[in-house]
């Protein structure tokens, strides 16, 4: 088992960028789908000609209020050019008492847009009438303070619903694109063996003084830990530089990552022993990581699906259960007795994979 497993390790350091390109896409897909979700639209702002430096400020003021845009003067032509070009980006025409919005006709934010900067105008065009060429600035300040207390207050509370659930878009990304990604490492990883097997050094090492199980040990071992470096790796990093967190139970996350790794490392030797061939093999690999990805929750929250079908297959999936497991301990501090029925579903998924499996690759063998 050691000898196969060095040999493994050894052939990764001599060619390692495929799995560091797997550790590079798994960071750059959650950051995109993470964080494209929290960060505001950028929106170029035309003065009209005619407006002064001052004023141009004052209504930049008034727009900063909105977190889902970001206002920024930019050049006519440039912006104009840009949006006729490739039919994306917001464009605001700004006026002292009118505004306008130049967006392409299927831009999904521009309504949202036009909406923000309409209310803006309106409140600001109602003060200016209510004070009748008077002191406006003053009157902004009297309406902010009776505002700050007001005669009648109004307490509203909820009550969470059966459907309600906790939705992080970043911590969704993280979770969701570490698994999905180590899916992929952990399936080729064990393609390593049918690989062998047409190549010749599995035959080579059957009749070498190394058991069978030594044998299937060592390409255990070397895929889960390549598997585990990859998701600490990923995990690790926005975890420190974004700040995600799986929550206070560390040691409970670890085991949830450990369990996800060997059930996925035991279907692929099951995917081995089924396809027996290491050319469709890699055929099979990115659609049942894909449908296993869209099914368990990682591209998007399992608990926005409705369809009846489809939520009873996730749950024969570990990605689902580890995805799961991995939201519990971020979301509400979950411990090990509430994960234990995740990581129980697991290991018996990897223990029935497992025999299956290794029994199918020996029985092609």
């Amino acid at each position: 088992m050691r000898a196969v497993f060095l040999a493994q390790w050894r052939q990764l350091l001599r060619v390692p960028w495929a799995f560091l390109a797997m550790i590079v896409m798994s960071v750059i897909m959650a950051s995109v789908v993470g964080y494209q979700a929290v960060s505001s639209l950028p929106v170029t702002v035309l003065p009209e000609a005619g407006m002064s430096a001052t004023q141009v400020d004052a209504w930049l003021a008034r727009l900063g209020a909105s977190s889902a845009f970001e206002f920024e003067v930019g050049e006519e032509r440039a912006a104009l050019e840009r949006l006729a070009s490739s039919g994306a980006g917001l464009v605001l025409r700004l006026g002292e008492a009118s505004w306008t919005v130049l967006a392409a006709p299927d831009d999904e934010s521009a309504p949202a847009l036009a909406a923000f900067v309409g209310r803006v105008y309106r409140e600001e065009l109602a003060l200016r009438a209510a004070a009748e060429g008077g002191d406006v600035d003053a009157l902004r300040a009297a309406v902010e303070a009776r505002l700050a207390t007001p005669a009648l207050r109004v307490v509203t509370s909820e009550v969470a619903a059966q459907d309600d659930f906790a939705y992080d878009s970043r911590t969704q990304a993280v979770f969701g694109m570490g698994l999905f990604f180590v899916t992929f490492t952990l399936l080729f990883g064990v393609n390593a063996i049918l690989e062998e097997r047409r190549t010749g050094p599995w035959n080579r090492v059957i009749v070498a003084p190394v058991s069978k199980a030594g044998m299937y040990g060592g390409h255990f071992a070397y895929t889960f830990l390549t598997g585990m470096v990859q998701l600490l790796v990923v995990y690790a990093v926005f975890r420190l530089g974004f700040g995600v967190s799986v929550g206070a139970s560390w040691g409970v996350a670890l085991l949830v990552a450990v369990a996800y790794v060997v059930a996925i490392t035991a279907l692929g030797m099951l995917l081995a022993g089924l396809v027996g061939n290491a050319q469709r093999m890699n055929v099979v690999i990115p659609i049942v990581a894909v449908s296993m990805a869209m099914l368990g929750g990682a591209y998007w929250p399992i608990e926005i699906v409705g369809n009846r079908v489809l939520l009873a297959l996730s749950q024969a999936l570990p990605m689902r259960h580890a995805m799961d497991a991995l939201k519990g301990l971020a979301y509400h501090g979950w411990g090990l007795a509430q994960v234990g029925g995740d990581l129980a579903f697991m290991a018996a998924f990897a223990l029935v994979c497992t025999a299956l499996g290794v029994w199918l690759v020996d029985r092609r063998g």
